[in-house]
């Protein structure tokens, strides 16, 4: 189970009114060994929130002295630290290395006496457990399909439609942050070679798009680690594999450009490639000094030291990562967005800067998608009255643009970043129609994407949509004959 605050803050409460419902005439005090227990939950959840590589000497002390004495507080306490890891990829490395210097507690099981179960199984099992659940995600969502089918139109069907993207979006991040988990745990050896290969099979065989890009996940963190002479041969096959994927174009652009990049960074002996670094800001040149001075500390690594492991920093910009970056707005990002694309950075470039100016949750959020879809989109158009859609330059920016549109949601966000350009250029003719061609060509807005803009009544977008809704009619016209198209054959 997870443990949400609200269960964890909840859990006597319930408890009292269950003793209460059978008539137990008890002191209003709950058992102390169960109110010990939410106190070592509760404690260890303030901790862990705290917990980054600068502060990872100080609260793993804490930590240590905790009372985890039971398997009921070595259970919760691997979930909690599960739940963190899963849903923060990039901080993986710090919760990681949490595990590996709780890896050799062990409790006595509470149903067979002298039988121990330790820290370490129960996270391997629980990270298995999360990894193999896949097929019973798959017959939830197909359940909620049936729901959505069986509805008639209206708010109700919109609701269920919400209900399963929104399933599906969480289950996708849980499995994306599971196995950046997992790398991450076999990077200090709690994970043998054997069971890396074996996640790895899993996923290429299953051959969806989740999983290929899970494997795309797991490759870029361990792919080094495991591609030595003895395991070349299992290497060549998946690759080739791999590399037959992205041939057969049965994938989105997405997708292939994603299993490109690994083939790439193989190609590339598992270095990288960065080009042509953004020159540093004052606070970031700051930031990377303390971390300089913390890391030549004589103490710094004292504690993990006493307790034989090391901490592990993994690659050089997830260390950074952990810090806290600047909240930008959306006039700062647009401005340094337009000011990197003038200046012709390439897609690295701009995702090294996004990198290392933004945290993960910036990333992700509608502000950054319209950003940069106004940024691209702006630099693409070339003459003057008439104007025209360099085709090319989108062309080029497609791999960058599948990288932060990751769902329909963000594709609808980019739409409505476009619709507002092209108001505010006074609508100029068949611009939008031009864009949406080329948008379509690159697989960088899917066509439920393009419905859902068109039905779409969102009293924040109205500037303008009826004027644009109408300069796509032939758009949308092609559009729905090719589906009849394909329903026909």
């Amino acid at each position: 189970m997870s443990l949400s605050d609200d269960e964890q803050f909840s859990m006597a409460e319930k408890k009292e009114k269950s003793a209460q419902s059978h008539g137990a005439e008890e002191d209003e005090d709950d058992d102390p060994e169960q109110v010990k227990t939410q106190m070592l939950f509760n404690r260890l959840h303030s901790i862990v929130n705290k917990l980054t590589r600068l502060t990872f000497q100080e609260l793993m002390k804490q930590v240590m002295d905790l009372t985890i004495d039971t398997e009921e507080r070595l259970k919760g306490t691997v979930e909690l630290i599960f739940e963190k890891a899963i849903s923060e990829p990039n901080s993986s490395v710090v919760y990681a290395n949490m595990c590996r210097c709780l890896m050799g507690l062990k409790v006595p099981t509470s149903d067979k006496p002298g039988v121990f179960v330790n820290f370490r199984k129960l996270l391997l099992n629980r990270c298995q457990k999360e990894f193999e659940k896949d097929q019973d995600d798959d017959e939830i969502f197909e359940k909620k399909q049936k729901e959505i089918e069986a509805a008639k139109e209206g708010e109700e069907c919109e609701r269920l439609r919400v209900e399963l993207q929104d399933s599906r979006d969480q289950a996708h991040r849980r499995s994306l942050g599971n196995i950046k988990f997992i790398g991450e745990l076999f990077k200090l050896k709690m994970l043998t070679e054997a069971i890396m290969h074996d996640c790895v099979v899993k996923l290429l065989k299953n051959h969806n798009e989740e999983s290929l890009e899970c494997v795309c996940m797991l490759l870029s963190t361990i792919g080094k680690d495991l591609d030595f002479e003895k395991a070349k041969p299992r290497m060549d096959q998946y690759f080739n594999q791999m590399d037959l994927i992205i041939k057969e174009r049965k994938t989105s652009s997405k997708i292939r450009f994603k299993l490109q990049d690994i083939l790439d960074l193989r190609k590339n002996n598992w270095v990288p490639h960065r080009e042509d670094q953004v020159p540093k800001t004052i606070e970031q040149i700051h930031k990377e000094a303390e971390c300089a001075q913390v890391a030549e500390d004589e103490d710094d690594n004292k504690f993990v030291t006493e307790q034989k492991v090391e901490f592990t920093t993994g690659e050089e910009t997830e260390s950074k990562e952990v810090d806290e970056k600047k909240v930008l707005t959306g006039e700062e990002l647009s401005k340094q967005l337009d000011r990197l694309i003038q200046d012709k950075a390439n897609n690295e470039r701009i995702r090294d800067w996004a990198e290392a100016n933004l945290d993960e949750q910036q990333t992700a959020s509608n502000q950054f998608v319209r950003a940069l879809m106004t940024s691209l989109c702006q630099s693409a158009i070339i003459g003057d009255n008439p104007y025209r859609v360099d085709a090319r330059q989108i062309g080029q920016r497609a791999r960058l643009l599948h990288i932060y549109l990751s769902d329909e949601q963000k594709e609808l966000q980019a739409l409505y970043a476009l619709q507002a350009l092209i108001v505010h250029m006074d609508q100029p003719p068949n611009l939008l129609q031009m864009f949406f061609d080329i948008l379509y060509d690159e697989d960088v807005i899917k066509e439920e994407a393009f419905h859902e803009w068109e039905a779409s009544r969102d009293p924040a977008e109205q500037k303008g949509k009826g004027v644009a809704k109408r300069s796509v009619t032939a758009f949308f016209t092609w559009l729905r004959e090719a589906e009849e198209d394909e329903e026909s054959d």
